[in-house]
C-alpha cells in the first residue's frame, strides 16, 4: 500500500475543505488601499452618512443620567464588600476585663462603711446559682489554683 499524497489525503477525509481550492481569502482589489482615502471622501461630501451631526458632548462619550442610574446598584454592592473586607474583625467570645481594686478603693464603691461589720451568716446561700460553662469552670478553676483533689473531695461530701 502506496501513502497517499497531501492532496489525496486531504481529498480522503475532509472533501469540502478541498472543494475549496487554493484560493487566498484575504486577498484585496488591486489598487484598494491607495483609493480608500479619495472614496471616503467622496461619500462624506455627497451626504450618503446618516445625516446626523453629533455635538461634541456626544462624540466624548455622551453621558447619560438614566444610564448612570443602573451603575448605582453595582457601586452600591462594591462598596459593601469593600466595607465588609475592611472592617476589624469581631471577636464574640472577649472576656471583660475587670480592673482590679485595692481594698481602700473597694471599700469606697462599698455601700457600708467595714467589711467586718457585714453580716453573711444570714445569707441564704443555697438560693445562689451559678451555671458555668465547662471552659469558664475550668478558667476559674485555673484562675484561682484550686487543688483538684481537695474539690473531688468536696464535692462527694455534699
Amino acid at each position: 500500500m502506496e501513502p497517499l499524497d497531501h492532496n489525496e489525503e486531504l481529498q480522503q477525509h475532509a472533501p469540502r475543505l478541498h472543494a475549496l481550492g487554493k484560493v487566498d481569502p484575504f486577498k484585496v482589489p488591486e489598487g484598494y488601499f491607495e483609493h480608500l482615502p479619495h472614496r471616503i471622501t467622496e461619500r462624506a461630501s455627497a451626504g450618503t452618512g446618516t445625516g446626523r451631526t453629533f455635538t461634541s458632548r456626544e462624540r466624548a462619550g455622551s453621558f447619560r443620567p438614566a444610564k448612570a442610574l443602573w451603575a448605582l446598584p453595582a457601586l452600591a454592592v462594591v462598596a459593601a464588600a469593600v466595607w465588609w473586607l475592611a472592617r476589624p474583625p469581631v471577636q464574640l467570645h472577649q472576656p471583660a476585663e475587670v480592673p482590679v481594686l485595692s481594698e481602700t478603693e473597694f471599700e469606697a464603691y462599698a455601700p457600708f462603711a467595714n467589711l467586718d461589720d457585714l453580716d453573711l451568716s444570714s445569707a441564704e446561700w443555697d438560693s445562689i446559682h451559678v451555671h458555668l460553662t465547662e471552659e469558664e469552670a475550668l478558667a476559674y478553676i485555673d484562675q484561682e489554683e484550686i487543688d483538684l483533689h481537695e474539690l473531688l473531695d468536696y464535692m462527694q461530701l455534699q
